[in-house]
């Protein structure tokens, strides 16, 4: 369609330079009347078949030399600027979630301990006071203990399995006794490996 276009316009001006063109032919072309039909030079339908087949070269062209090396540096570049963004955040996202078994393992220990307050007026200092099992056999995956010390301090250590950031890190447990109930608070106690970063917003002060 679009080249039976192109062709109509190129015979109308081809045939408006005659000089002496037919009567019927100008007196239609003055009054906007459709020309039914047009006898197209050969050059002329040459020529537009030729520039076709040029344009359509270049694109296929275009289409095939695929990416630029200017191109493949910026796609590597955000590649790189992303990765740089995500791993740190996603090594805290399982320091994180590493930590939330030690809660998981010392909630016993609370419970203990709150037991303990209520029965005796004082905090146990040790495990066996507590009525718990020796510190080294309450472990899970990342934790490699849970101990009772003084003041009913929770304590857990991190073992081999936990993530680096918090490996031979601890979190302590530390009560307070409210009259009737127990809040408690964590922190880090391991200064070589303070892992305050990752633990609960929760328990922290």
């Amino acid at each position: 369609m679009l080249e039976n276009s192109i062709t109509i316009l190129f015979t109308i001006i081809y045939l408006a330079d005659v000089s002496e063109c037919g009567a019927v032919i100008c007196s239609a072309m003055r009054h906007n009347n459709l020309i039914d039909s047009l006898v197209v030079p050969a050059v002329l339908e040459e020529r537009i078949i030729g520039n076709n087949l040029r344009l359509e070269q270049i694109l296929m062209k275009k289409i095939q030399s695929g990416f630029t090396l200017i191109e493949l540096m910026i796609v590597v570049a955000i590649i790189g600027i992303l990765a740089a963004i995500a791993i740190p955040q996603y090594q805290n996202y399982t320091a994180r979630a590493q930590v939330s078994e030690a809660l998981s393992l010392a909630s016993g220990a609370k419970v203990a301990v709150a037991e303990y307050l209520n029965t005796n007026g004082t905090f146990p200092s040790t495990n066996t006071e507590a009525g718990l099992s020796a510190a080294n056999t309450i472990k899970g995956k990342y934790v490699s203990e849970v101990a009772i010390s003084a003041n009913g301090v929770i304590t857990a250590t991190f073992g081999a399995g936990a993530h680096s950031l918090i490996t031979t890190g601890t979190m302590a447990l530390t009560p307070t006794n409210n009259t009737g109930s127990v809040s408690w608070a964590c922190s880090s106690t391991t200064a070589a490996k303070d892992i305050t970063t990752y633990l609960p917003s929760s328990c922290t002060p």
